[in-house]
């Protein structure tokens, strides 16, 4: 699978390769389930610059928790080591894109630290849905890289039409340079369908 640093995941889909709109970065934390705690889940929005994205795991009035990960090296600074090793033993983080328009997203694989030496690993995609629309016609992508069966799902809408699954070769955005070539791809598949 191909691996994305934290600034090739924020590049990967910005803009929105849909709309062409911005879009917003998250970090989306999942509590690991214990005997004693239910695990949930929560996307934290994070701030991101040209040369780092920083996001707050814990605010509150008495601890906060931050981190920042240099875009250049992927090395990350916490303002408490402690805390966060604490925390990364209780929760699972991973990257999520979303546009604000159209809501496409992209969510990626844990993130694993290496606390020691202080950098994050490189992550992969673990799924992506977005909407693409053509004149008449509806595309609604879904595209899951985890299992063994990676694969995309494509449910095409026309007006008057019944709507069309097709279950295709993994197909992710990254194959596309333009939206007009992801068209044509689509148009192909269900001229043989």
């Amino acid at each position: 699978m191909k691996k994305f640093t934290v600034k090739d995941f924020i590049t990967y889909n910005a803009p929105c390769f849909n709309c062409d709109s911005s879009v917003n970065f998250y970090f989306t934390i999942s509590r690991i389930a214990s005997e004693t705690s239910l695990a949930g889940q929560v996307d934290k929005r994070a701030m991101v610059t040209v040369g780092y994205t920083e996001v707050e795991l814990i605010v509150h009035y008495a601890a906060n928790l931050k981190i920042k990960i240099d875009h250049k090296t992927n090395k990350f600074t916490t303002n408490s080591p402690e805390a966060l090793t604490k925390y990364l033993s209780e929760h699972k983080l991973c990257l999520l894109s979303r546009c604000s328009k159209c809501y496409a997203y992209i969510h990626s694989t844990n993130i694993d630290f290496n606390i020691e030496k202080g950098f994050v690993y490189p992550v992969s995609i673990k799924s992506e849905r977005y909407t693409v629309i053509d004149d008449k016609t509806i595309y609604h992508i879904r595209s899951l890289f985890e299992n063994k069966e990676q694969r995309t799902i494509v449910d095409i809408s026309r007006a008057y039409a019944s709507t069309l699954t097709l279950i295709i070769p993994l197909l992710p955005i990254f194959k596309f340079k333009t939206k007009d070539k992801f068209l044509n791809k689509m148009k192909i598949y269900t001229l043989f369908s």
